[in-house]
């Protein structure tokens, strides 16, 4: 972990980080971001792993008003 957190600090795009509030991937209910500089997270309720296949309209309006900033 220690290298992809290296990895991800030299990250300076804003990001969008979308995630699933169901998502095996967060087991512990915090995620962390602080190797991240300029990102937006947003949880996305009743959605899983796969945010874009559970909520894809909610998913597209996250998207869509990320890029047209």
């Amino acid at each position: 972990m220690e290298d992809a957190r290296d990895l991800w600090n030299q990250i300076r795009c804003p990001m969008l980080i979308l995630w699933g509030k169901e998502s095996w991937g967060n087991r512990s209910g915090v995620l962390d971001l602080s190797s991240f500089h300029d990102y937006r997270s947003v949880e996305v309720a009743n959605a899983g792993h796969w945010v874009h296949h559970d909520q894809f309209d909610v998913f597209m309006e996250h998207v869509n008003a990320f890029l047209n900033e």
